[in-house]
């Protein structure tokens, strides 16, 4: 009996070993196979943008009168929101350019979102400055919570908002030439010689 029940116990622990040597290589090969569906199968919801950014580009170019000519760079420009009176300025590189960038959310729709843009007179010498004022208005759309903006310039609806602006440099012209001085002095010698040429004769006339 003795014997029996060691024999049974025996081939019990080897029928476990082998169901575990056939299932455990079994299960590492099916995790392993599927382990591309089971590993970050969980996405977040992708992030929406939450912003509409809205850029106001100014070109700035000047014109001479004469042959001396003035850069571009250095001028300055002022972005005013016609509501709350706030105002931003910038200044033109030495291409003549300069850019206001705004940044508009979803709280902005129904908004006014109106600007006027112009330039500022730092009354540089010899220089008409520009005295147009351009109205920009924004209108922000939001579906989703996703904003949209679309953009109007004096009412004229624009893909991109380029603002031109054109100054004048006069730095006027040298005064006209009068001449040579020392002809002048010729002149007037000349002049005095033959005075007293004519005084000679006189008295020697009346001399006579």
């Amino acid at each position: 009996m003795n014997i029996r029940r060691k024999w049974g116990k025996l081939i019990l622990i080897v029928s476990l070993v082998a169901a575990l040597a056939f299932l455990v290589p079994t299960t590492l090969a099916y995790m392993f196979d599927h382990a591309g569906s089971l590993i970050n199968t969980f996405a977040p919801k992708t992030d929406v943008l939450t912003e509409a950014p809205v850029e106001i580009v100014i070109e700035k170019t000047v014109l001479s009168s004469t042959d001396k000519k003035m850069g571009p760079e250095g001028f300055t420009f002022q972005l005013e929101d016609v509501t709350t009176g706030e105002k931003q300025t910038v200044t033109t590189d030495k291409n003549g350019a300069a850019r206001f960038l705004l940044i508009f959310k979803a709280e902005d729709v129904g908004q006014p979102n109106e600007f006027k843009v112009s330039e500022v007179n730092d009354a540089r010498k010899d220089v008409t400055y520009s005295d147009v004022v351009y109205t920009v208005k924004v209108n922000v759309t939001a579906a989703e919570d996703r904003p949209t903006a679309t953009v109007q310039v004096d009412g004229k609806d624009v893909e991109a908002c380029v603002l031109p602006f054109e100054n004048i440099y006069d730095p006027g012209q040298p005064p006209p030439p009068t001449g040579d001085s020392s002809n002048l002095c010729l002149h007037m010698a000349l002049m005095l010689l033959a005075a007293a040429a004519m005084t000679l004769m006189l008295r020697k006339r009346e001399t006579e």
